[in-house]
């Protein structure tokens, strides 16, 4: 009985994040961290940059300057030619392409220290966990704040984490609240006793229940958690 699969509250996530290295008047040098063997070029992930008064990125915003992600590696470091006077500013990354106003749907985000030295307050990227309720299970997250999940096209992807990431082997619930956070109830999911899990936090690629392989590509955020 789905009442007897409790899930272990020792858990884990790992996300897309990023942060400022240096700045240097001309431009600015970004560490970057990324998931799933993921190829930013390949994958065309962007970089953007916002003004900003309260650290947020505005989705009705154009960016101020954005750049392709020139690099294979899962995680590294870029630089992005960006001349910015005073002010306070915001940069994204984003793993569906290239952002434009309206169309804004950001993995992580952080602040530029244009006047102090970098640091990392201010960083946001997903955040997951998950309980049981009753006979079925649920789902807490948040995303990027003043991103609309529902909007976005995110979804939730779970699979043994014995198993290969492709989509034959997901358990799928789309995120259908037009906000940045909240809680997905799943009642079908097919927990088993004894059993590790990873739930992954995709970007886009939804499409009606059957995404592609491709959009495995976009997951910002895995947890890993386990059943008892």
């Amino acid at each position: 009985m789905a009442d007897e699969v409790q899930i272990k509250p020792e858990q884990k996530t790992d996300a897309v994040s990023i942060s400022i290295k240096s700045f240097d008047g001309s431009g600015f040098s970004l560490s970057y961290h990324t998931l799933h063997n993921n190829n930013p070029s390949k994958n065309n992930n962007y970089v953007a940059v916002w003004s900003s008064d309260n650290g947020t990125v505005d989705p009705g915003c154009a960016p101020l300057v954005s750049s392709l992600v020139e690099s294979s590696e899962t995680n590294g470091s870029i630089y992005v030619a960006c001349e910015l006077r005073e002010g306070s500013y915001v940069v994204g990354y984003s793993q569906v392409g290239e952002p434009k106003a309206g169309a804004v749907n950001l993995s992580a985000t952080c602040a530029i220290p244009v006047a102090s030295p970098p640091n990392d307050d201010g960083a946001s990227g997903i955040t997951m966990s998950i309980d049981s309720i009753g006979n079925a299970y649920r789902i807490q997250y948040q995303a990027v704040p003043n991103m609309d999940c529902g909007t976005n096209g995110n979804w939730i992807g779970i699979w043994k984490k014995d198993d290969v990431l492709t989509v034959a082997n997901l358990y799928i619930k789309p995120i259908e609240k037009a906000s940045s956070g909240g809680t997905l109830v799943l009642n079908d999911a097919p927990f088993v006793r004894g059993t590790a899990y990873q739930a992954g936090f995709f970007m886009s690629g939804y499409n009606n229940g059957k995404p592609n392989d491709a959009a495995l590509n976009t997951v910002a955020a895995i947890l890993s958690f386990a059943t008892d």
